[in-house]
């Protein structure tokens, strides 16, 4: 992973092009997996539960098999990642706010603050 410590300078144009095709071209292999990982969960979860696991019944998917899986590991753990991934998909993850201050003291100050500046 890039950061500062290990990021080189680009030395030229032909550099600073030659990285940019690099970059689109690892970003194309990245966005070509990722569409095949999709593909293929979309397709093993429509599939009958019984095709991953014989023990299921044919009357539900595999999706539906999962789902009732991270239920019952839920119910059994109570563990807060899954509470959390469950609440997301199901639509009602909470909308993340901001705090806003509204002291009067902050206020005030900010408007002194900028009188003196004009």
């Amino acid at each position: 992973m890039a950061n500062s410590a290990n990021l080189k300078p680009v030395r030229s144009k032909k550099e600073a092009r030659e990285r940019g095709r690099n970059g689109g071209i690892a970003s194309g292999v990245a966005r070509r997996e990722k569409r095949l990982w999709s593909e293929i969960l979309s397709d093993l979860f429509s599939r009958p539960a019984s095709y991953v696991a014989k023990s299921l019944p044919d009357e539900i998917s595999v999706a539906t098999a999962a789902a009732i899986a991270m239920a019952r590991k839920l119910i059994a753990t109570g563990d807060h990642q899954i509470a959390a991934f469950v609440r997301d998909t199901m639509g009602e993850k909470p909308a993340e706010r901001v705090q806003h201050s509204t002291d009067d003291d902050f206020y005030t100050a900010d408007v002194r603050c900028r009188k003196k500046v004009e």
